[in-house]
């Protein structure tokens, strides 16, 4: 089983008190609709990982089983082993993440991270399905270098869970601390669209490789949250694709090869004016019934189950079970997110404007 399974009830508690906290102190970052969006992508990228596992840890299997360092393993798992394989990991998830926003496929997989206008812990969770095939290549160096699966996996889960926490605007400035770790202050300047903040903060734990390759912002003036082109959307699936089709529409209108070619792999805004990119200035937030807006968390709920008990199984299920799982997965978020998008029937916005 994937071990972040085991957070998620820690990650749930946490939200709760988020939530909690900001209705107390009367700023509440949390919105229903985005919320679910976001956990909604979440759990797509957890039931996605299932059915893509060779991408995931095979890979890297592979090529420790062929071609690691002989007899490395006990370094590795020695106290100075593991205080160096932190170093090479967050050194190595700098640069996934930093190619991730630098170059227009890795951005098209990632993007779904930050599409969200609003930033808390749910936000954490808002991951892209299709990660594991744009950054195992990243990692595949400490598989060379003998540092088994398991340790590999278990290092990853530490540094992602470490990223949680730091979503969100209830933590101010930390002193002396921003300016070593990642912290809330450094990650909000890495999620907003702010021209100052475009393109900044990438470490994951520490903030050394930043300030080393120059890409280190300190946060100075309020936070705006999303993408510069705004995804305006709930559906979970089409959040996946939507910069994949803007790509094969802007490699198709290119006359020669090696443009089309850029347009996957130069960076994101590569042969678009400024204009293309300017951020939407209205945070999308469509109205639905109240009826709506319940079934539609009932529903997710309900899917929460359902992905729980999948992601539990995963390792008993043949390749069919899970495609089959992935989809029921899949149908369960796109449909509680499609009652947030719009009114079912026309005539029922206007008695939404009464309750």
């Amino acid at each position: 089983m994937q071990l972040i399974v085991y957070v998620i009830p820690a990650y749930i508690v946490l939200m709760f008190v988020e939530l909690v906290w900001g209705l107390t102190t009367g700023k509440n970052t949390y919105r229903l609709n985005d919320s679910i969006s976001s956990l909604s992508l979440g759990l797509l990228s957890r039931a996605v990982v299932v059915c893509l596992h060779f991408f995931h840890v095979g890979i890297y299997f592979l090529v420790y089983q062929q071609f690691a360092l002989p007899h490395a393993s006990d370094f590795w798992m020695s106290w100075y082993g593991w205080v160096l394989l932190f170093f090479l990991y967050d050194f190595l998830e700098y640069w996934s993440h930093r190619i991730s926003h630098e170059s227009a496929f890795f951005w098209a997989v990632h993007v779904v991270h930050h599409q969200s206008q609003r930033f808390n812990l749910s936000t954490a969770l808002r991951q892209a399905s299709f990660g594991p095939i744009s950054t195992f290549i990243f990692f595949v160096p400490l598989a060379f270098l003998g540092v088994s699966p398991s340790q590999y996996i278990l290092i990853q889960t530490i540094v992602l869970t470490y990223q949680f926490w730091i979503h969100t605007e209830h933590i101010t400035r930390m002193g002396w601390f921003d300016q070593v770790f990642n912290s809330p202050a450094n990650h909000r300047v890495h999620h907003a669209i702010n021209p100052e903040y475009l393109d900044k903060n990438y470490g994951a734990v520490l903030m050394v490789w930043d300030k080393l390759f120059g890409t280190y912002q300190q946060e100075q003036a309020p936070c705006v949250y999303g993408t510069t082109v705004a995804l305006n959307s709930w559906n979970p699936v089409w959040a996946n694709f939507a910069v994949f089709q803007h790509l094969l529409s802007k490699a198709k209108a290119q006359t020669r090869w090696r443009d089309k070619l850029r347009s996957f792999f130069n960076s994101p805004g590569w042969g678009e004016s400024s204009s293309d990119t300017k951020p939407s200035p209205k945070p999308y937030n469509p109205k639905v019934p109240v009826w709506q807006q319940k079934v539609a968390g009932i529903l997710f709920l309900v899917s929460v189950v359902c992905t729980m008990t999948f992601l539990i199984q995963a390792a008993t299920l043949d390749i069919w079970q899970s495609l089959g799982g992935l989809l029921v997965v899949t149908l369960e978020l796109w449909a509680a997110n499609g009652l947030l998008e719009k009114p079912i029937f026309k005539s029922q916005s206007r008695t939404d404007a009464s309750i």
